[in-house]
């Protein structure tokens, strides 16, 4: 782990994980280990995708989760995104426990 302050990348990472729409798209990414990209088309499941552009991929843009691409309309791991892959696989392997 690196030198940061105590619990900085865990409160980062929790905070992330904070809402359903930021959990989907992370564990989209997680899910797609060959593409390791999401159409931003494809997130808004019934969610405002003005939320998605101005709320949500910008928070996990800040963090370095994900980077978009506006121009492709895709969404792709960021370089902190490691940071945050073994929560996402707690979550992934507990999905139905967990309800998400």
């Amino acid at each position: 782990m690196q030198n940061a302050p105590a619990g900085t990348n865990l409160d980062r990472q929790f905070d992330a994980l904070g809402h359903s729409v930021r959990r989907r798209i992370l564990l989209g990414l997680f899910a797609s280990n060959g593409d390791r990209t999401l159409e931003i088309d494809c997130l808004s499941n019934g969610h405002s995708e003005l939320a998605l552009y101005h709320s949500h991929i910008p928070k996990l843009e800040a963090a370095g989760f994900v980077e978009m691409n506006g121009e492709q309309g895709i969404v792709q791991r960021g370089d902190n995104y490691s940071e945050i892959e073994p929560l996402l696989s707690v979550l992934a392997r507990n999905d139905e426990q967990l309800s998400l």
